[in-house]
């Protein structure tokens, strides 16, 4: 089985050749995601490694260098700008990924690109995008988001019941899911556009009930080379990866799919073993290990 890892943090700085000497111990082929878009990185690594680099790439959450760009950010049920998040229905945002999806794929060293950040988690104060395109789109199924986010406001005493959300408004659940789902479509089209040969994957949290983070597994796979499910790191018994084969089994098409956990300082080598059985006997393609630290990746290299 596949041993992939995960680099959440940058890696450019005084440790970056020690970075460079740690990646060369990785296996030939490996798939290492980095939280970059830096193509004179992605030349580095790749003149000194023979791995699959793929950037990772924020869709629906904010980055600093877009912090500004406020035409794209959702707007709340009060109306106010959440410069945060942005609104997966505003074709401005796909303008812009697309451009940048452009810029990465003129670097001859990377196989595919990782989204990760496409959901859009239903929580107080913020209950989603209330902006003027989505207020259209909805109105065109029949929904009025204007009388929605008051109701569920009022119920929201104690927090919010998301089975009585299910139960009222199961409509206004699959319009957030599915404008998710298009906006994975069109990035797929965008993505396939550019360049044929450059998969596109997503780093996906793994949740009982994914309608309400806006996510829908089985259509979103449709449009994905690669789903990476994120689980905690003490939250890999076989009980969750048996929920998560009872979801992909659905899946349609030749789609790899991958268990993402963070390293604990628990790791060993005994433990990894174990682990790589389980997922085989689940019928992932393989594992994927997250790493925030130089530790981190040398503690995971070296078992």
């Amino acid at each position: 089985m596949r041993v992939n890892f995960s680099i959440n943090s940058e890696i450019r700085g005084k440790n970056f050749s020690n970075w460079l000497n740690l990646l060369k111990n990785l296996q030939d082929n490996t798939i290492l995601f980095l939280l970059s878009n830096d193509n004179e990185i992605f030349q580095e690594v790749n003149l000194k490694t023979h791995v699959k680099l793929v950037p990772i790439y924020s869709v629906l959450q904010n980055t600093s260098e877009s912090s500004k760009n406020h035409e794209i950010s959702q707007i709340d049920q009060s109306g106010n700008i959440i410069p945060s998040s942005f609104c997966p229905n505003n074709p401005e945002l796909e303008h812009i990924i697309s451009a940048d999806f452009e810029s990465l794929s003129e670097s001859s060293h990377i196989t595919g690109i990782q989204l990760e950040n496409l959901e859009m988690p239903l929580k107080l104060p913020n209950l989603g995008c209330f902006c003027p395109r989505c207020h259209a789109l909805a109105e065109k199924r029949g929904l009025e988001l204007h009388k929605i986010s008051p109701l569920i406001i009022k119920n929201a005493n104690n927090g919010l019941n998301l089975h009585w959300i299910q139960k009222h408004f199961p409509d206004w659940l699959k319009f957030r899911k599915d404008s998710v789902t298009n906006l994975a479509g069109r990035l797929m089209v965008a993505i396939r556009k550019i360049d044929p040969e450059i998969f596109l994957g997503l780093n996906v949290p793994y949740a009982h009930n994914p309608e309400f983070l806006g996510l829908d597994y089985f259509f979103l796979a449709l449009f994905l080379d690669m789903v990476n499910f994120v689980v905690n790191g003490s939250d890999k018994g076989k009980k969750i990866l048996k929920q998560i084969r009872s979801v992909t089994k659905t899946f349609l098409g030749d789609i790899k799919v991958f268990l993402q956990m963070k390293v604990t300082k628990e790791f060993n080598s005994y433990g990894i073993s174990k682990l790589i059985k389980r997922t085989q006997r689940y019928s992932f393609d393989g594992l994927i290990f997250e790493v925030s630290t130089f530790d981190d990746m040398k503690q995971a290299v070296e078992m």
